[in-house]
């Protein structure tokens, strides 16, 4: 499924944690990496006296840029000297412009089938700034986005699961992954406990409903675990596989078994369910990915596909 694997970094360690992951996974695959570090195209220029001429400005300017491009290249080139190995080709890029805006215009124009960056760049200030190009990439990448918060190698892979056609788009990337790096699959579904409908029992609007019997709460329960099977038979995961249905809150049931299951990446759709409730597993992602400090492979589904 992985023929073409997008690092993006910006110079630092931590971004640089990406790519372990990154290349065990396209070695695995014989998969091409394309490692990309975006160029500023300007420069503050302190100090310089109100005299200069505009002309003397843009040449100064011209000099920093292209003393970045070298730098950047040289960097680049390391890193694909270091890595490439036989049958797993590693090619650096160096584009010009801001950096979430040239990840998603080559992932794009190279027909990249996955991205894997980290959270954070550099610290400081520049780790802000790196985690919230993280951010512009998932919402703009018309490929999963593998978001890495560890170096460590991934053995256990959670995918959950809404029992929506949209949220299942996560299904073949994760269990591509989890396959390739011979991790163990955990499937989970998150049974909502359900409530009365208000105007069934009388109660007024703005009244909170009371939970549903336990008769209810166990039906939608056994409709979770039939589902899980259903997928895990149509998948062909294995008895070594495990498959899971808990009860209550999503977000705060997945953070909790990622915790207590000792999962290294959590595999989610950004959006599930149609409607409010397409909204709603949309935030769902969200505050996994701010809560819960795991690695994450989070798939966007295409724009025809959430208009329907």
């Amino acid at each position: 499924m992985f023929r073409k694997i997008l690092v993006p970094l910006d110079g630092s360690a931590l971004a640089e944690q990406a790519l372990g992951p990154a290349m065990a996974l396209a070695r695995a695959v014989s998969a091409e990496v394309v490692l990309l570090r975006s160029v500023a195209t300007t420069q503050p220029i302190f100090a310089l006296s109100s005299a200069l001429s505009g002309q003397f400005e843009s040449r100064v300017e011209d000099s920093l840029f292209a003393n970045r491009r070298q730098a950047t290249q040289e960097y680049l080139g390391g890193l694909q000297r270091r890595y490439e190995r036989p049958g797993c080709v590693v090619r650096a890029v160096d584009e010009m412009g801001e950096p979430a805006a040239a990840i998603v215009d080559v992932a794009n124009e190279r027909g990249v089938d996955l991205i894997v960056m980290s959270t954070h760049g550099e610290t400081g200030m520049r780790r802000a700034v790196w985690g919230s190009v993280t951010e512009r990439v998932l919402h703009g990448a018309g490929c999963p986005v593998l978001v890495v918060r560890s170096p460590d190698p991934i053995r256990r892979v959670l995918i959950a699961l809404d029992g929506s056609e949209l949220g299942e788009r996560v299904l073949p990337p994760a269990l591509a992954v989890a396959r390739a790096l011979g991790a163990q699959i955990v499937l989970l579904r998150v049974s909502e406990t359900p409530l009365l409908n208000p105007l069934e029992i009388g109660m007024m609007w703005d009244m909170e409903p009371p939970l549903a019997d336990q008769d209810v709460i166990a039906a939608a329960r056994e409709a979770a675990e039939r589902y899980l099977a259903d997928i895990a038979a149509r998948e062909g995961l294995t008895q070594a596989d495990t498959m899971l249905v808990l009860e209550g809150l999503p977000a705060e049931r997945i953070e909790e078994y990622a915790r207590l299951g000792d999962i290294d990446l959590i595999a989610m759709s950004t959006h599930g369910r149609t409607g409010l409730r397409r909204w709603l597993y949309g935030s769902v992602t969200h505050r996994v990915m701010r809560g819960c400090h795991r690695s994450m492979l989070i798939v966007r589904p295409p724009d025809e596909a959430l208009s329907g």
